[in-house]
């Protein structure tokens, strides 16, 4: 059969830098608790995430969103 894909989000923030990678995502599974990859919690705001998913090491799907951070 079709071998599965993995799922990887990219965030990144209003500058452009990356912030966190969360890799082997799943829908409607995958939680984010809001902190950036050293563990500090991401500051109100805009940001932007790229779905990524790869198959066999090659990207077959791409999707920018956006995303708004406020507690």
């Amino acid at each position: 059969g079709e071998r599965q894909g993995s799922v990887r989000i990219k965030i990144f923030d209003q500058n452009g830098k990356l912030v966190k990678i969360i890799n082997n995502a799943i829908s409607g599974v995958t939680h984010w608790d809001g902190k950036d990859s050293r563990g500090r919690m991401l500051a109100n705001g805009l940001y932007h995430y790229v779905v990524q998913n790869t198959v066999q090491g090659k990207t077959t799907f791409e999707k920018r969103q956006k995303l708004v951070i406020s507690r």
